[in-house]
């Protein structure tokens, strides 16, 4: 679930209740519903999100105005001009649902990395910003003063699947009673990965409904 951010910090991250909304710069992660609370009776402070997530919350709530929202891809770095300070804030994939992002926030206030929720993959780490990162057995040049990690699963101890395995077994699922009128190549199961494979097998599965009756 989203915390508040400490008082002294410029922005909120996926928190919109009355003493969040005091800040002037509102990030939001992704758009599931328990990150978005509160965000109806939004005013007129700017909310950064990527432009899917953006599209997502407008669906849910239409009343919203899409000049709130300011967008902030994958591997962008934007300079938010604060009265106080300006500071950098870069965008990462989270390995979550499709729009989600974690956040880096670096200025005067220190180095801080927001997760939202996540599935951190060793790939999700290597693309952070290399001075974060050792490498070849060499200690980092910088370091995260604040982390705000998702640790919904921390308190459990059980074996989770890959997202490939997970993937791959709900591809399955959702073939097999179509399994003797579909047919792909392996260019397709290569390239077709993560939820864009999912994606294009819901697509072809309609199709061939229409086709079939």
């Amino acid at each position: 679930m989203p915390i508040e951010m400490p008082k002294g910090l410029p922005f909120s991250v996926d928190t919109f209740s009355p003493s969040s909304k005091r800040k002037r710069h509102h990030f939001l992660t992704h758009a599931h519903k328990d990150h978005t609370s509160g965000i109806s009776s939004h005013f007129s402070y700017p909310i950064y999100s990527t432009h899917l997530t953006k599209s997502l919350v407008l669906l849910h709530y239409p009343q919203l105005d899409d000049s709130l929202f300011v967008g902030i891809e994958v591997g962008e770095s934007i300079v938010i001009n604060d009265p106080d300070e300006e500071f950098q804030v870069t965008a990462f994939d989270s390995n979550h649902c499709p729009g989600a992002v974690m956040f880096l926030f670096e200025g005067s206030f220190g180095n801080i990395l927001h997760t939202g929720d996540c599935r951190l993959m060793p790939e999700c780490l290597q693309n952070l910003p290399e001075k974060y990162i050792g490498r070849k057995g060499k200690e980092p040049q910088c370091c995260f003063d604040y982390v705000f990690l998702d640790c919904t699963f921390g308190r459990f101890s059980r074996n989770l699947p890959s997202k490939h395995s997970s993937i791959r077994q709900r591809t399955t699922e959702i073939c097999l009673p179509y399994a003797d009128n579909i047919f792909f190549s392996h260019y397709h199961f290569k390239w077709r990965r993560g939820w864009g494979g999912i994606l294009c097998i819901f697509f072809l599965l309609i199709v061939m409904f229409y086709n079939l009756n």
